[in-house]
Order: C-alpha cells, then structure tokens, then sequence
C-alpha cells in the first residue's frame, strides 16, 4: 500500500512541476511569442492542478510542497481565465427581440455528417450564415443550404474559397480578402458584405486565422485583419469567425486592445471536439473559446450560445443582435 502511496504522490508531483514550468514559461509570452502558445492551455493546467490535489488529499499528502504547487498551478490559470470568466458571469444582454440572426460555424473540411449539420443549421432560421472550412467535405455543408441561402460571398470574392458568407438576400457590397493561398494558411482567409436590412446597413466581417503554430503566421494575417477592419467606418459592423486564438493569450488580449470592439464570445467554449462518424471517441467537451465575435456600438447582443456537435471539431455559434438606438438629431430651425 505505501509503494502505491509513493507512486500516487510521485506522480502528481511529477505532472504539476512540468505543468508548472510551462505556465511559468507561458507567462513569458508577453515578451516572447512563442511561449505565448502554452497559455492556450490554461484549462488544461487547472485540471492538472485540481486533479493533483484530489489525489494528494486522497494519498495522504495534501500538505506538502507537492500541494502548494498545485495550487500554484490552479492559481496561475486562473489568473490567465479570470478576467474573461468574470466577463461572463456579469455580461448583460439588450432586453430586446432580436432583429438579425447570424450563425457562425467552423465545419471542418473532413466533416462527414454534412446532412445533419446543414438541417440544424436550416433549423436556427439565420439571416446570415459564416462558414469556416466550407471545402472538402464541408462544402457539401454550404451546397446543402444554397437553396435557403442563394448569396456567397467568399474569401475570394465570387471564386470558391473555405471562408463563406451565406445570405438570404444580396449584399450591396463585398470583398474577399484572400491574396493568396488561402487554403493553405498562407494568406488570410477573410470577406466582409454589406446588407440593407430596411434601410439598417449591417456589415458582416468573416475571419479564418491560421493556427498559432508555426510561429508567426497568425500574427501576420491578425495585422492584416486590423488593418482591413479599420478601412471600414461602418457603426454596424460584427466581425466574426475562428480566430484560433483563445482569450487569455497575450495575442488575444493585444486582438481585443485593437479591434477597439465589444467581443461578446465571453468564455464560449467551442473547441476541441473529435468525432468519428461511427466511433465516438469521449469526452467531447470543449475547453477553448477560440471562435469569437466583437460588435461596434451600432450593434446590440441579445444572446450568444453555442450549438451541439455536428461533425465538425468545433461547435456553432448562434448570435442574435439589435439594432442600438439611433442618436437623436437636433431639431430644424
């Protein structure tokens, strides 16, 4: 019983110290960007350390060094998660019906079960619908709902491009802004359409950023995506999509600082799930927010919530906004 004692307590102690350095290592990231992609893991770290914990309690050890290292871990992740957590818990939403419904969906190019999510996605009844990874096998997601949704606009304008913007009726302006490979993380996957919604313009903005590895990459297509959201003075604009960024890293903080925007994606887990169309593998719980939304002050969030599983590794998205109120004008002399 002691050797299994011994082992319990090694091995917690064994997993917090790594998991410990890396977050330390992560911290550095505010200086080194390449250790800022260990603070994606941040959740990770708090079940390490909770984890730990229970088990040194549960060994006889839930006093010594081993635990307050543990607790150390808990502590830091929560420092990373805190603010974006509290966000949460004390956002408020307009009291409202809501006048426009968008859905945003990453569909994963090897998705198999394009069926069910086209029916579910038909089910939400959208005014507009974003899609990430529409090539492959989640083309076949956007060919499903062409007939409810006859207008796309892609990354490369009219041609065929992974990042799709869906709509019932026409845009009156748009752009693809891919120059280049797009598909293969090598140029931003990003459009933008304009839509008049009785006399509302409301722009929508669709973003696919590259993974945070290799190095590098990301920050170039999120300059470039700053760059392009700032040419456009719309007060109606949401931008939205797989930013492949969760909040808590040093790049998401320096996204949300320049987008200047309300992000109302408050610790929205949607990432990872795995799926296999006939061998389910569990858990399928997401731990990361990295599929995000910000809205200008034209633009008021009446919910935000996240769909099921449909064959993809990330969940939907639904949003529901209205209008804000107009600023009154000063009366005629």
């Amino acid at each position: 019983m002691r050797a299994i004692i011994f082992i319990l307590r090694a091995g917690a102690w064994g997993v917090v110290a790594l998991a410990l350095i890396l977050t330390f290592v992560g911290l550095g990231g505010a200086v080194w960007p390449k250790a800022d992609f260990l603070n994606q893991f941040a959740p990770v770290w708090a079940v390490v350390g909770l984890s730990a914990l229970l088990l040194l309690a549960f060994s006889g050890g839930g006093r010594g060094p081993a635990s307050a290292a543990a607790l150390l871990l808990v502590a830091g992740a929560a420092i990373l998660m805190g603010p974006d957590l509290a966000a949460r818990a004390s956002r408020h939403w307009a009291q409202t019906p809501h006048q426009v419904r968008i859905v945003q969906f990453n569909v994963w190019k090897g998705n198999r079960t394009a069926g069910r999510a086209a029916d579910w996605v038909l089910a939400q009844d959208a005014d507009i619908v974003v899609l990430e990874e529409a090539a492959n096998r989640g083309e076949e997601v956007a060919r499903r709902l062409a007939p409810r949704y006859p207008f796309r606009v892609t990354c490369r304008g009219a041609r065929t491009c992974s990042t799709v913007i869906l709509s019932r009726r026409p845009p009156v302006a748009s752009q693809g802004l891919a120059r280049g490979d797009a598909e293969n993380r090598k140029a931003l996957s990003a459009a933008w359409a304009r839509y008049d919604f009785g006399g509302r313009a409301l722009t929508v903005f669709a973003v696919h950023l590259s993974r945070p590895w290799p190095w590098g990459g990301q920050e170039e297509d999120r300059t470039k995506l700053i760059a392009e959201v700032r040419k456009l003075p719309d007060p109606n604009l949401i931008v939205l999509g797989d930013f492949n960024t969760t909040p808590w890293t040093f790049a998401g903080k320096r996204q949300d600082a320049a987008l200047q925007m309300n992000r109302i994606t408050r610790a929205l887990f949607t990432w990872p799930l795995y799926y296999r169309p006939r061998v389910r593998v569990y858990p399928t719980v997401p731990i990361m927010p990295i599929d995000q939304a910000y809205l200008r002050p034209g633009l008021l969030p009446v919910a935000v919530r996240s769909g099921p599983e449909l064959g993809s590794d990330h969940r939907p998205v639904v949003i529901d906004l209205a209008w804000a109120p107009l600023p009154d004008r000063p009366a005629a002399k």
